[in-house]
């Protein structure tokens, strides 16, 4: 950037106070530059840091709003077990993959169970194949009817995936609850 002194309009460096030809203080120069910098870091920098932190986990939800029990709060000695760079076993993988929103409904004249669920992946493996059972009850609480399907998509590590209108297939008519769990998968 070439600046030129009001006094004399001699060409000057950029850092001087005053024109060396005539002497003229030049002007300060604003900040503006830098300011608008951390302006724009701390407006767009930290929301976009923080979308990309892990969600904390929710309860997990059956249908007709009954709370499940959420898993169990890690401890500090497992929370350091788990940032160690070793490898999880499915069965671990399997423990750590969750259906945290679930609610269903009937089609094809009461004998169709249709599912909208959302997977968290809390473990450090992309997941597959992923087997879902469903128990079915009665009003009477009485349980009536199992289904199960495998849902062939993938959940990333971390991740949460929502599936609508899933089918599980056949049910029995009279169901009136129904309670779902992941009971295989796959870990990649």
């Amino acid at each position: 950037m070439v600046l030129r002194c009001k006094g004399c309009n001699n060409v000057v460096a950029k850092d001087a106070l005053k024109c060396p030809e005539c002497g003229t203080a030049l002007p300060k120069r604003s900040k503006g530059g830098k300011v608008l910098f951390w302006i724009v870091v701390v407006v767009f920098g930290l929301p976009a840091i923080g979308a990309l932190l892990p969600e904390p986990p929710t309860s997990q939800v059956q249908s007709n709003d009954i709370p499940v029990t959420p898993p169990a709060k890690t401890t500090p000695a497992k929370k350091a077990a788990d940032s160690q760079p070793k490898r999880m076993s499915p069965e671990q993988v399997l423990h750590r993959v969750l259906i945290t929103k679930f609610s269903w409904r009937k089609d094809g004249f009461d004998t169709v169970m249709l599912a909208t669920l959302t997977i968290h992946n809390t473990s450090s493996r992309p997941v597959k194949d992923i087997q879902i059972t469903c128990t079915h009850s009665g009003n009477s609480g009485t349980a009536i009817d199992t289904s199960e399907k495998v849902l062939f998509e993938v959940v990333a590590p971390q991740a949460r995936r929502t599936f609508t209108d899933f089918s599980m297939g056949f049910m029995h008519p009279q169901a009136a609850k129904s309670r779902c769990e992941i009971t295989g998968l796959v870990a990649l």
